[in-house]
């Protein structure tokens, strides 16, 4: 995931700037089997992007404005849809095993286990509502980002680029979305 994500970073600064690939990109291809290679190549989409502006800063703007509105989106839902579902389900385990260690007289055993089973559920809730939080973080931070690309006052690259950044770290540090989250909100976003 990380290398994709380098990649795709870099393939923004090369469509957005018009520039060529740079020697980190050919090294990180180098990295990537013929395959997957292969497979970038046939997706390739010069219409990938909304905006039809000429290389430089005001296109890589727009294409940021563009990830940024996808972005924060994507990363609300799938906190909204997996951290409430996390929540819920937690709740329901914890009342379980409470309701039906208080309500049965199977023993010390039985019980150990039971709040055994709960921890490590536990465990891996924490898990799940670290990612969910993640992606409440990068969406906040994505819509400031986004707040600052729609009133840049001009368009340079001393403008364009430290949003850029600013950018790359926000996604970065979370979790990638689920694919399912991604499909079910394509056609809205796309309206």
């Amino acid at each position: 995931h990380d290398r994709a994500e380098e990649a795709r970073r870099i393939w923004v600064l090369m469509d957005g700037l018009g520039y060529r690939e740079p020697a980190v990109g050919a090294d990180l291809r180098a990295q990537f089997n013929t395959a997957i290679e292969h497979n970038a190549t046939m997706l390739e989409d010069p219409h990938y992007y909304a905006t039809r502006s000429s290389p430089g800063p005001d296109r890589l703007r727009e294409i940021l404005i563009e990830c940024a509105f996808w972005s924060k989106h994507l990363y609300r839902s799938a906190f909204n849809n997996i951290g409430v579902a996390a929540l819920l389900s937690m709740v329901l385990v914890i009342v379980g095993a409470v309701c039906t260690s208080a309500f049965s007289n199977l023993g010390t055993a039985v019980f150990v286990a039971r709040v055994a089973v709960t921890f490590f559920l536990t465990l891996m809730y924490a898990d799940i509502f670290t990612q969910a939080f993640e992606w409440r973080s990068a969406a906040d931070k994505i819509e400031g980002i986004d707040k600052d690309l729609q009133h840049l006052s001009s368009t340079t690259h001393d403008d364009v680029l430290p949003l850029f950044t600013e950018y790359s770290v926000a996604t970065a540090h979370a979790t990638p979305i689920p694919t399912y989250i991604y499909r079910s909100k394509r056609g809205k976003l796309n309206e």
